[in-house]
């Protein structure tokens, strides 16, 4: 059998800045050094929101040196990405990074992603940063939402310990006043009438407490709630003197 002719494809084949322009990341190819030899686009534009007016200028410039020179808080971030990238130049085949990386206008957040490239006996590193931004946010207003949420459920926890323990409170002092009052009577109409008037007064105390949200409330006032009850039964056994005082 005659071996078939080669079928020439008719569609061109495009450069190599042609690929990297249609990639929508910014991506930055260096060589085995770390130098750039070509950037994209996207790079440009990255570039450009971080302030540098010519960013081609980087190209020909060691990236890794450049990482390693950054001042502060970000050079932490930027010194690891060096790291990393030195990594796979030395036989990784890839490395990831999260970090932040805030414009003059906005924070932002990226991802680098660098894998290992070998064409004809040569090694590169094709670094890619992915805006992760709307992420980072999302998360963060999902941890806030959560924290709230546990907040509210610390302070209704907190809320029914509180009743539980006024409702208990109140349960003894309703006990006491029955024991008080069935020892000073002498006929059901008599406990009936001074039972009534010592639970009024106790709720009188209750709605002068709850009036000011358990804050303050006057002393004087507080006493004369709880103590008119007896006097109306047996005359005046009570006597009040004393500056005012606000509890």
């Amino acid at each position: 059998m005659r071996p078939r002719p080669a079928v020439k494809s008719s569609v061109p084949i495009p450069p190599a800045q042609s690929i990297l322009d249609a990639l929508t990341m910014a991506v930055a190819l260096l060589d085995a050094d770390g130098t750039i030899v070509a950037v994209n686009e996207g790079w440009r534009a990255f570039a450009r929101a971080n302030g540098v007016d010519r960013p081609d200028r980087f190209v020909g410039s060691n990236y890794l040196d450049q990482c390693d020179r950054v001042p502060d808080i970000e050079g932490s971030s930027a010194r690891a990405a060096a790291d990393g990238i030195r990594a796979v130049l030395a036989g990784e085949a890839e490395f990831s990074l999260e970090y932040p990386c805030h414009s003059p206008v906005e924070k932002r957040w990226f991802q680098l992603r660098v894998s290992r490239l070998e064409h004809c006996g040569a090694v590169f590193a094709v670094v890619a940063h992915h805006n992760i931004t709307k992420r980072i946010l999302a998360e963060q207003e999902r941890q806030a939402l959560l924290a709230k949420a546990q907040q509210t459920a610390e302070r209704q926890q907190l809320l029914i310990r509180e009743l539980h323990h006024r409702v208990r409170n109140t349960l003894a002092t309703v006990q006491g006043l029955l024991g008080a009052t069935a020892r000073s009577t002498i006929s059901v109409d008599e406990f009936y009438r001074s039972f009534a008037g010592r639970i009024a007064s106790l709720g009188e105390l209750h709605t002068l407490l709850t009036e000011d949200y358990w804050q303050t409330a006057s002393l004087e006032e507080m006493l004369r709630n709880e103590l008119d009850p007896y006097d109306q039964v047996a005359g005046q056994r009570v006597v009040l003197e004393g500056p005012p005082l606000e509890l």
